[in-house]
């Protein structure tokens, strides 16, 4: 299986996890993956995670702080994209009580990530998916190369880049 480029995963969902990054993200070009959010625990549960999962996490998780707002978000993302030390992005972020906040979020997160150069994962308000403010639909309107999946956890979305590169991101998936 290694081989042949085959990804083992250990549950049906996590399989639904490697293949929505598969199908919405490009592939991590490495294993160093940063972490950004607007939650310093979750921002530190997503690098804890990502270093069980076999990532290399690059310094300390970005606390952006609970006030973060959509620009707050666009400048580091952008940063951490253009960077050639990192491979791979989690964003962590957590609503506030500011309604409106977590659209405009959304959609930077969407429009940084769009670009494709870099994957880029999130555990966006908790959850599963591809939020609506998350997504680019293609002209059949469904979402599209670019979207960006969030997962209901830190843990689920470090350990679908984990697995993608483990597996040398080919698409072909097993239960194992």
């Amino acid at each position: 299986f290694r081989q042949s480029g085959v990804i083992r995963v250990d549950t049906l969902a996590e399989m639904f996890d490697v293949a929505q990054a598969l199908a919405l993200q490009p592939l991590p070009a490495g294993p160093r993956v940063a972490v950004v959010g607007n939650s310093d625990s979750l921002g530190l549960l997503a690098a804890d995670a990502a270093a069980a999962a076999g990532l290399e996490v690059v310094g300390a998780p970005d606390d952006l702080g609970p006030r973060a707002t959509a620009a707050d978000f666009e400048q580091a993302l952008t940063r951490l994209v253009d960077d050639p030390g990192v491979d791979s992005v989690v964003v962590v972020y957590v609503p506030t009580l500011e309604s409106g906040r977590a659209e405009e979020v959304a959609r930077v997160l969407a429009a940084v990530a769009a670009p494709g150069t870099k994957p880029v994962v999130t555990t966006f308000l908790g959850s599963g998916g591809v939020p609506e403010a998350l997504r680019l639909l293609d002209d059949r309107g469904v979402p599209g190369r670019g979207s960006v999946p969030s997962y209901p956890s830190p843990e689920e979305a470090a350990r679908a880049l984990a697995r993608i590169l483990a597996g040398g991101g080919v698409a072909r998936i097993t239960p194992a």
